[in-house]
């Protein structure tokens, strides 16, 4: 769930001095073999920024490249996908094969939309690869990027040349353990269920109902899950998780080559294990996995009240209403930590949009219709920003719901007589509502590597 403070990739420069304008014009012509829509190419910052638009020719199967940095968004066609590489340096190394993960993670490397369909632009690519492989025969090779020395002094890091892009061994205790809104929000949950699983297991010693000693055992679920996903929210962790799953993912491509295959299957059209599509391979998947199983005593306990009241129990149908409220952001969040959408995020993609595609298929679909979803338009772009992916689908879902108990938790404060309980659930609701918000903001790639509190720690 993302937010990263990480060392600064050190990228050698291209090899033979050529120009991002050269790179692209190398690009205009390449056959396509395949490749279809529009491809929008941000490299650089400020002034000296590239904007060039990569565009299908369709009827020639070639590729078309336009400078676009006199046009407007508006004057844009529509495009696939959006690349954005902070430096001309980035470009380059993901041209030779040789931009890592860290990349992404950091937000160096931005990739917004159909990232299947840039994968497809890899035949375009060719003419430039082979002009760079050529540059870099003759004036030596370029500098792997893993390779590069660790400035330390630079970011306040313990001097380990042996220490991998991931490992922040920062000497400020804040920024170790507070400096992102990912990092912030994890805590904060975590706390309030903390006073969630005291509160009950208190009252459930001091003769409490049943419900109270439901809601401590759900709560202790809760508590490993949350636990779990603050663990991932650790740029370290969550960088050596990438790193894993793409070492997973070229390991199978390597496995399939040497096999005779022409290309790996989609990952959707894998015979994934159940472990693979509960998320189970992973600390992100395993967090969501505890707090759904904490889901459970509730429709335990409505079995109970059905058995003794019968079918026409009130309090039965309120604990499975309220458990079914909670069902549909566990099964996004789900989705969102499979394995496949695993790979698609060490890719450099967004991860599972399962969501935003069912929403987009069935267009008489409320929330749909509402947004706009099914027309053009910056309202259709809205949504696909806001939910385009099932993690913060989500995280909206349940924002939303945090907010609404939130409201109802804060209006009994003004309705006398008032308990300690009452102060304690008003904490509880805070710290959750404030908590999920943070890491909601923490999944959108332009708040990446930064806090509300601190602002942006690393560039």
């Amino acid at each position: 769930m993302g937010g990263v403070c990480s060392r600064r990739i050190h990228v050698p420069p291209p090899a033979g001095e050529m120009t991002v304008a050269e790179a692209f014009a190398l690009l205009d012509g390449a056959p396509a073999k395949g490749a279809r829509g529009a491809f929008l190419f941000e490299v650089g910052l400020g002034a000296d920024a590239h904007r060039f638009l990569l565009s299908i020719e369709e009827a020639a199967d070639v590729a078309r490249v336009r400078d676009a940095r006199g046009l407007s968004n508006a004057e844009l066609p529509s495009v696939a996908c959006s690349l954005t590489y902070k430096s001309p340096s980035l470009f380059f190394a993901e041209a030779r094969g040789k931009l890592p993960v860290s990349a992404y993670v950091t937000g160096q490397v931005r990739v917004s939309g159909n990232v299947k369909a840039a994968e497809a632009l890899e035949p375009v690519w060719e003419p430039l690869m082979t002009a760079l492989r050529e540059r870099d025969a003759a004036g030596g090779a370029a500098e792997d990027l893993d390779d590069a020395p660790l400035d330390a002094a630079a970011l306040g890091l313990a001097a380990e040349p042996r220490t991998p892009w991931y490992a922040l061994h920062t000497r400020a205790w804040w920024v170790r353990h507070w400096g992102t809104d990912n990092l912030q929000g994890g805590w904060l949950t975590l706390l309030g269920t903390l006073l969630w699983f005291g509160e009950n297991v208190l009252i459930g010693l001091h003769g409490g109902s049943g419900f109270a000693w439901a809601q401590a055992i759900s709560a202790g679920f809760f508590l490993v899950g949350f636990g779990a996903l603050l663990d991932i929210s650790y740029p370290e962790r969550l960088g050596a998780m990438l790193t894993d799953v793409a070492a997973r993912s070229r390991a199978e491509e390597l496995a399939a080559k040497q096999a005779g295959a022409d290309a790996l299957p989609r990952p959707s059209e894998r015979s994934w294990g159940w472990r693979e599509r509960l998320g189970l391979t992973n600390s992100l998947g395993q967090g969501v996995v505890w707090m759904t199983v904490g889901l459970l005593p509730f429709p335990a306990l409505a079995v109970v009240a059905f058995a003794l009241a019968g079918a026409g129990s009130a309090v039965g149908w309120a604990l499975l209403g309220g458990t079914a409220l909670f069902v549909p952001p566990m099964v996004l969040l789900i989705f969102s930590a499979s394995e496949a959408s695993m790979r698609d995020m060490a890719r450099g993609g967004s991860g599972s949009r399962v969501f935003f595609d069912w929403a987009r298929r069935r267009r008489a679909c409320v929330l749909c219709c509402s947004c706009c979803c099914c027309g053009s338009g910056s309202r259709a772009e809205a949504f696909e920003h806001h939910l385009g992916t099932d993690s913060k689908a989500g995280l909206w879902y349940f924002f939303g719901l945090m907010c609404v108990l939130q409201l109802l938790v804060t209006m009994t404060l003004f309705f006398p007589p008032l308990s300690w309980r009452t102060y304690v659930e008003f904490s509880e609701a805070t710290l959750f509502t404030v908590g999920l918000g943070l890491q909601l903001r923490a999944n959108y790639p332009e708040y990446a590597n930064e806090s509300l509190l601190f602002g942006r720690l690393v560039d």
